[in-house]
């Protein structure tokens, strides 16, 4: 111990001086400060600990995240390649294309969730702030999940004891989000019951409201030690080989961050194999501008809805270097009466640019040679000023900014939504 009382690291030598009989004469000896090595080599052993959990953590990570992407996969693929038998029935037809379509849904809401996450610990997610019923949000999403709790005999109850308007000022994408990965949950690993949806008002002043959402199930339940790595990204309460239930362990530890990321908290009530589980979400609000006139992106009943303006005949060149993208695109735009032309690359939606005159043109930004940005520029030099939009796989919030300030006129990401390429094209099309 040093004389400011702090403890240091010390190193003692000692040799013996002999006598010619071979008793000792005397002892030389030293002390050498090693605090300093002493404490690089405990950050040494640190570090290859971490770095050993951290490769640990990676290669379960990938375990899973192998599993939950090749399981719709399998899907997707196996049931494509059923649809080219021959002699299937309708039904055999319509069964397979909603395997097929729910599975690839799957698949996205994986990837979407992967990025969100990313995106909350990057600090670069961002929050809507509208008008939203969170009372009709709750009930769509429970209506999303009737069909596959009926599938387990599992009844769906919601609970409203709150009473006045449910309408407030906040994210309702993200709203939604959390309640599908909580009810999905709740439906997961529950066999049989009853899993009760309740909202109530905590608090109700003139800045913000707060609401308590409570999801309790009557399924299996935690032990202690699953509870404690319940909100941890990749966590999963059954981690062994043959799990059960599956899952990345993303949705919770996400659904968490989110409800963090709007004042709020998403926490675990209570757990009990005997009596279910219940998870509470607290949100913060503020309150709704009283002249917006939509409600969950709707317009209230009573609101006048323009009528989209007419898209037939509408000259659009479809840029992408995926035939089966071109294909896609395609069929859905001459599906509304649009003429479509197909440009497989920069170069020749230039080319075809210049030889007729398109309303509209689609790009993709991911192309070999020339991507979309440099296409845009160079069509933009040679004269073509009509709309073009980013149709690209590219989802980050930063990267529609940054397609917006290249100068594209919006941008639509893949896999494609119809109604939200529709909804680009409606508010790029060019007036005559």
């Amino acid at each position: 111990r040093s004389k400011d009382d702090q403890y240091r690291w010390m190193l003692g030598r000692a040799v013996p001086i002999f006598e010619h009989d071979g008793t000792i004469k005397l002892w030389v000896a030293s002390s050498t400060d090693i605090t300093d090595i002493k404490l690089a080599s405990e950050a040494l052993a640190a570090a290859e600990h971490s770095a050993k959990q951290s490769a640990e953590a990676r290669r379960d990570f990938l375990a899973h995240m192998s599993h939950e992407i090749r399981t719709p996969l399998t899907a997707i693929i196996g049931f494509a390649r059923l649809l080219r038998e021959k002699g299937l029935t309708e039904t055999e037809k319509e069964n397979f294309l909603d395997r097929i379509i729910r599975s690839g849904s799957g698949l996205s809401l994986l990837i979407n969730n992967i990025l969100d996450l990313s995106k909350v610990d990057s600090g670069h997610l961002d929050l809507e702030a509208t008008p939203m019923d969170l009372q009709q949000l709750v009930l769509d999403v429970v209506d999303i999940y009737q069909p596959v709790a009926a599938t387990k005999s599992i009844r769906l109850v919601t609970s409203f004891p709150s009473a006045g308007d449910f309408v407030v000022s906040g994210d309702p994408n993200r709203v939604r989000q959390i309640l599908i990965n909580l009810l999905g949950n709740a439906i997961k690993f529950t066999d049989t019951g009853t899993i009760t949806i309740s909202v109530l008002k905590l608090a109700n002043d003139l800045s913000e409201l707060i609401y308590s959402i409570k999801v309790h199930d009557t399924g299996v339940g935690l032990s202690a030690e699953q509870a404690a790595r319940l909100f941890k990204p990749f966590s999963q309460a059954d981690t062994s080989t043959a799990r059960r239930f599956g899952g990345t362990g993303i949705g919770l530890s996400l659904s968490k961050r989110l409800a963090q990321e709007m004042g709020g908290d998403l926490t675990l009530l209570s757990t009990d194999p005997k009596a279910g589980t219940t998870f509470e979400c607290v949100l913060k609000f503020k309150r709704p501008d009283p002249a917006s006139s939509l409600i969950n992106g709707v317009e209230k009943a009573g609101t006048h809805t323009p009528a989209l303006p007419e898209l037939a005949g509408l000259r659009v060149l479809i840029t992408d270097d995926s035939d089966d993208n071109l294909e896609l695109v395609k069929r859905l735009l001459r599906k509304k009466g649009l003429l479509v032309e197909i440009a497989h690359n920069g170069e020749e939606a230039i080319s075809k640019s210049q030889e007729q005159p398109f309303d509209l043109i689609l790009m993709d930004i991911e192309m070999p040679q020339m991507n979309g940005y440099e296409t845009l520029g160079e069509l933009r030099k040679r004269g073509y000023q009509k709309p073009v939009i980013a149709l690209t796989a590219q989802a980050l919030l930063e990267e529609r900014t940054k397609a917006i300030a290249a100068g594209f006129n919006d941008h639509v990401t893949k896999p494609i939504d119809s109604e939200r390429l529709f909804d680009a094209i409606v508010r790029s099309k060019p007036s005559h």
